[in-house]
Parts: structure tokens; C-alpha cells; sequence
């Protein structure tokens, strides 16, 4: 997710690398509750979604995180 994430931010827009750059922590920290990394994901996911295709890989990931949480 981390590295699909990196590359995604490299094709966005500002604020949408702003986005990846606030969420990211949250979705990789071991420390983030199921809460935050819940809303980190749908942020990204968000993103993910108005970029279209090169969003898709992302879309397909936090898919399977939420469904791996329990939280989808």
C-alpha cells in the first residue's frame, strides 16, 4: 500500500499529494486505531477515485485492507 501510495503521489495534484502525505502515517503506523486508519483509508480512497485508472491499483488495495480490518 505504501509504495502504491508513493507512486500515486507522484501523478496528483498538490493538495492530492497533500492528502497521501497526511494519511499515509496513519495507514502504515502499527499504532493507529481502527477508527483513524479507517478514515485514512476512505481519504485515499477518495483520491484514488478521482484519478481515475492510475487510482485503480489503490482502490483495489484499500478494498482488501478494509476487508482485512473488518471494516467493510
Amino acid at each position: 500500500m505504501e509504495r502504491l501510495l508513493l507512486e500515486l503521489r507522484a501523478q496528483v495534484t498538490p493538495a492530492g499529494a497533500g492528502t497521501i502525505d497526511a494519511n499515509l502515517p496513519v495507514i502504515v503506523s502499527p499504532e493507529s486505531g481502527p477508527e483513524a486508519r479507517h478514515g485514512a483509508l476512505m481519504a485515499v480512497l477518495g483520491l484514488a477515485t478521482f484519478a481515475g485508472e492510475v487510482g485503480r491499483p489503490i482502490i483495489e488495495a484499500v478494498g482488501r485492507v478494509l476487508e482485512l480490518l473488518g471494516l467493510a
